[in-house]
This record gives structure tokens, sequence and C-alpha cells, in this order.
């Protein structure tokens, strides 16, 4: 596990390749952007096992829809590999949308985090969507109507057994013509 062992936070500079295992853990706060960690190695960063992102401050979880907040989580010549797992504020999250660029899960109530792989810079974007985005692309799309009506929640007399991605988007813990009109909306 590399984690910062200060009570402040800040740039942990390596001078020469940084690789992490699969075992591993990268342990990184975000916050204020003045209170961020930041890993840059020296030539390689080759990433595998898990990310653990802690949240410093109550801006890390944006309240309004269309907010993004971004952090720069690592920097390196050249950026390889990916993470198989993450956690969130010590929480286990699924990637349930895995691209070669990118990989998203979802965070709760519509936040979502995404980790940006380019070939110099690992970034990290949380940011709440719109009502009914429930794959975290930003948009409300017959793709997203497809996925919540497969997992059979709708009005199915069942009380409180949904969630953002099964198509409560007015909080209520149930997927009914509410969380429609919600969505169109919005």
């Amino acid at each position: 596990t590399l984690a910062f062992s200060s009570e402040t936070t800040g740039t942990w500079t390596i001078t020469t390749d940084y690789q992490q295992l699969w075992t591993g853990t990268l342990e990184m706060r975000v916050g204020a952007a003045e209170t961020s960690d930041l890993l840059v190695a020296g030539h390689n960063a080759v990433f595998a096992g898990n990310l653990s992102i802690e949240s410093l401050d109550d801006t890390v979880l944006p309240d309004d829809f269309g907010i993004v907040n971004w952090w720069r989580i690592s920097h390196a010549d050249h950026l390889h590999g990916r993470f198989s797992s993450f956690e969130f504020d010590g929480q286990s999250q699924f990637w349930f949308n895995d691209t070669p660029s990118s990989q998203i899960t979802h965070l709760g109530a519509g936040r979502f985090a995404r980790l940006e792989y380019g070939s110099h810079d690992l970034d990290l974007a949380i940011y709440r969507t719109v009502p009914g985005d429930v794959n975290g692309d930003g948009a409300f799309l017959t793709d997203d109507l497809v996925s919540v009506f497969i997992a059979g929640g709708y009005e199915n007399g069942v009380e409180n057994d949904a969630n953002w991605l099964i198509g409560d988007w007015d909080g209520d813990a149930d997927f009914t013509s509410d969380d429609l009109v919600t969505a169109f909306i919005a």
C-alpha cells in the first residue's frame, strides 16, 4: 500500500518508475485543489490492484446536476495498466462502464466517479449527472431506459427497493411514473 503518511496533502515525486502490483493499493485524498494528493513518477507509472480515494471535505461530492470536480491523481512520462478495484471513502465500488480510456462507477444519488487514463496523466472526475442517466455518460437516453426496465423494478409493488441505477430518480426509493416524469422534465 502506498499512502501519504503525513496529515497534510501534497505531491509525491518518485524519480524512478512506479509499479503497483495487483495486490497493491494506492491511497489518495481529494478535496479542494490545494489539498489533493498527486503521484508523479519519473518515467513510467504502472497501475494494477486497488485505488482508494478519501474525500477530505464536502466539496468532493457535488449537490447540483452537471457539476464536475476534477483531480489529477498521477502524472508520468508514460502511464500503463488499470485499477481492478476502487474504494471511495472506505466503500468498495464496482466498475460498470469500463472502456480502454476510462472506468466509471456510481457512488450513489446520481453521483459518479470516472477515472480517465491518458498517456501521461490519470485524472479522477466526480460528478452528479441528470435524472435518468444510469450509465454515467451525462445524458438520459434510450439505453438508460432499457437498462432500468430490464432490471424489473418499475412499479413492482415492492416498497423501497430501488436506487438511482434501477430507476429511483426522485429519491423515494421506488421506481414509479414519478421518476420518469422527473427524468423527462430535467
